[in-house]
């Protein structure tokens, strides 16, 4: 599970590196930085595949509206959305065309949703995320998420010194932990505009 958003050798480029001695550790502060941006946008992760969310609506907006766990959406794939009774364990299909819209980045809206929420729950299924390519890298991913990333790994690339992240190690894996908690500030409001309740 998990990718990147740069591949290395963009990353490379983008802070004037030439040599390949540290191309195992810019891999690995791209593994990490992508992940805790994915994180960051509020979804699972971005891993291409079949997806089954549950929600249990309750009075209120979040009757109507719902985040998916995962996004974008391939809309050309079957999208099967259903209703589970508590009390009967009934299940019913529900008609896309009659009761809701999904959208690709993830939201599903319901027109009547008192009409098919009484004492049940919902259950999705539905393909999204991005395709990598064979250096683990997400195919299509916004520009501005790539340019996140790279202003990201530049900060942590030119402090590597100063944060002891020199080489890869097991410590060093848990400094880079402690390093992509901490976001610059240029980085988050560009992540913000990519966050759930931006799309």
């Amino acid at each position: 599970m998990g990718g990147k958003l740069v591949d290395l050798q963009t990353a490379k480029d983008f802070v004037g590196i030439s040599s390949t001695s540290q191309d195992t550790l810019i891999d690995t502060l791209l593994f990490y930085i992508s992940n805790s941006i994915i994180r960051l946008l509020g979804v699972k992760d971005f891993d291409y595949g079949a997806t089954k969310d549950i929600f249990y609506p309750t009075y209120g907006e979040n009757r109507k509206i719902f985040k998916l766990s995962k996004y974008p959406v391939d809309l050309n794939q079957p999208f099967t959305v259903k209703t589970v009774s508590y009390d009967e364990n009934i299940i019913t299909t529900i008609d896309d065309k009659k009761y809701y819209v999904i959208a690709e980045r993830g939201t599903l809206v319901f027109s009547n949703p008192d009409d098919i929420f009484t004492s049940k729950m919902i259950e999705v299924e539905y393909t999204a995320g991005y395709q990598k390519d064979a250096n683990n890298v997400y195919q299509n991913i916004p520009d501005g998420l790539r340019f996140a990333c790279l202003l990201w790994f530049s900060t942590i690339w030119n402090t590597r010194e100063l944060r002891g992240i020199e080489r890869v190690s097991n410590d060093v894996r848990k400094t880079i932990q402690i390093a992509t908690q901490n976001i610059p500030e240029d980085v988050k409001q560009i992540i913000f505009q990519y966050q759930r309740n931006s799309f």
